[in-house]
């Protein structure tokens, strides 16, 4: 189909007890499908927005007396519920766990909100923002220099905006990371999230020995990495990687990692030293339907796809990587190449005699949606154990033969 972090320093916090293994194939959710008239529990839901509640929770609409609310004009003086909403997610979290629910749940109207702040000593949340209405989508200004912890907790943020404005940059102190997590059995979960920086930001997600999930999510425009990460388990999917300058996605002693349908453009610097993607991984890897392009970087071997001495056993296949000129020590497989200057080519892979032939939608425009007439149209193949999943656009995999990359034509 066609197609930061200041206020919000989210941290998950380490504890003594062990991480459970990240489910990496786990139910996405958020299935098409909606009902005319919101309705409120105990009634059967698909998505979020087919509930009064404002959440849908594994099936059935939550009750909005078990909800907390945020709005523009709510007051934290006041109960945080639907008909009185309070004016920060702090304040939010704090009634939920007044009231002893688990996990705690809170709703984010639509419009634009001030800084926010959370800080949370529990094991689940989830902080949803509620779409629709003459404010337009939830969006959360980030500015202060304010770290959120959650200590072995599991924290999911969904279909939220959280952005730096430029005019904020002169009274702000930068600070490293818009979103953290750090060890233990911490995990932090980001589903339709929209994460926006600016040159003077750092990075945008940071996961420190947890286990991070980034689901149909928009990772663009900051001075650091869109996501970096260290130690733990990732699971990156039908996401977008875009203009991060220190780089799209590194991983660093990682545990366990799998991409797939994302796309990674437009990263890194002329003079940097990093691009699209590092990957370090002593446990299992999966990068496959995925495409990385136009990264810039002074290192040939590390603009595109760079992968270390324990990661460079595993096959990546079906996808689609062009650059000016990049070396790999990936093993890339059933992939279509463009701009390769040395790369150890699996006889499986096609390799374009230029970045135009791969016949994106507006590369310079920063569309890399393929054309019909892609060299990557059918190019892929399916390989048993090995499920393609949803593309960039959250398009089922495969529509007939498998395309190559992270764009799946109908």
């Amino acid at each position: 189909m066609r197609g930061a972090a200041w206020a919000l320093l989210v941290a998950v916090g380490a504890c003594a007890y062990q991480r459970p293994p990240l489910v990496l194939d786990e139910d996405a959710g958020g299935a098409d499908g909606t009902v005319d008239v919101p309705v409120d529990g105990p009634m059967a839901c698909a998505v979020d927005a087919a509930c009064a509640s404002g959440i849908c929770a594994d099936g059935v609409c939550a009750s909005a007396a078990s909800v907390s609310y945020v709005a523009v004009t709510g007051d934290d003086g006041g109960p945080c519920t639907l008909a009185a909403p309070c004016a920060t997610v702090a304040r939010a979290l704090t009634r939920q766990a007044e009231l002893r629910q688990d996990p705690l749940r809170v709703v984010v109207e639509p419009g634009s909100h001030g800084p926010q702040r959370i800080a949370l000593g529990v094991d689940r949340a989830e902080v949803v923002g509620r779409t629709g209405g003459d404010r337009g989508p939830p969006r959360i200004r980030a500015l202060d220099a304010v770290v959120a912890t959650v200590d072995g907790g599991q924290l999911e943020l969904r279909s939220l905006t959280v952005a730096v404005d430029a005019e904020d940059l002169a009274t702000a102190e930068p600070l490293p990371v818009l979103v953290r997590c750090d060890g233990g059995a911490a995990r932090l979960t980001l589903r339709d999230v929209d994460l926006a920086g600016q040159a003077a930001t750092d990075d945008l997600v940071q996961l420190n020995g947890c286990a991070g999930v980034i689901d149909r999510s928009q990772l663009h425009d900051t001075g650091g990495f869109c996501v970096k990460v260290t130690g733990g388990a990732v699971a990156v999917r039908s996401a977008q990687l875009r203009g991060c300058g220190d780089g799209g996605l590194q991983t660093q002693g990682a545990t366990e990692v799998a991409v797939t349908g994302t796309i990674v453009a437009g990263n890194g610097r002329p003079n940097g030293t990093f691009g699209g993607v590092g990957l370090d991984v002593a446990g299992p890897l999966v990068f496959t339907g995925n495409t990385v392009a136009s990264n810039f970087s002074t290192s040939e071997s590390r603009r595109a796809l760079n992968c270390t001495a324990s990661s460079r056993q595993a096959a990546l296949p079906n996808n689609l990587v062009t650059e000016d000129v990049f070396k790999t020590t990936c093993r890339l497989t059933h992939s279509v190449v463009a701009g390769i200057a040395v790369i150890d080519t699996d006889p499986s892979n096609r390799v374009l005699g230029s970045i135009d032939a791969a016949r994106y939608v507006d590369a310079p425009g920063g569309d890399f949606h393929i054309l019909p007439a892609s060299p990557a149209v059918g190019a892929g193949v399916v390989q048993a154990g090995l499920d393609p999943g949803l593309d960039v656009d959250g398009t089922p995999r495969p529509q007939g033969p498998l395309d190559v990359g992270a764009d799946e034509l109908p």
